[in-house]
């Protein structure tokens, strides 16, 4: 999937896109899922924003691959899971929140790993700069 816009879309149902390739921005700003997310091994080629948007089911981008990824005012009701996700050139967490369980075990971060989401980490790799 090339440039893809879903700013403001409402997802009623269970969403997927299992092992999709985005190649171009998308664009998920103020959108809302209401059921389960699966973004497993999902790749993002270049920028993902997800400012303003809303999970309310459980949220899965475990083993997915983000070269820009912006999660900003985001909200995750529900399981948040980045286990193994990859991040390769920068991420942004902010003001994030995490209503349920979040597991960024295994992630990998190439630039220092926002400290909105330090807290939720197991056994990740990358640069964890303490402020």
């Amino acid at each position: 999937m090339h440039h893809a816009s879903f700013k403001h879309a409402t997802f009623t149902g269970r969403t997927s896109f299992y092992h999709t390739t985005f190649t171009g921005h998308v664009n998920f700003s103020n959108a809302a899922f209401a059921d389960h997310v699966d973004a497993l091994n999902a790749t993002f080629r270049f920028t993902a924003l997800f400012d303003h948007a809303t999970f309310a089911g459980d949220t899965d981008f475990s083993f997915a691959t983000f070269e820009y990824a912006v999660f900003e005012q985001v909200t995750f009701t529900s399981f948040a899971d980045f286990k193994q996700a990859t991040f390769t050139a920068w991420a942004v967490f902010e003001q994030v929140t995490f209503n349920g369980d979040v597991d960024f075990e295994q992630a990998t971060f190439t630039t220092p790993v926002p400290d909105a989401v330090k807290p939720f980490f197991a056994e990740t790799t990358g640069e964890l700069k303490a402020e």
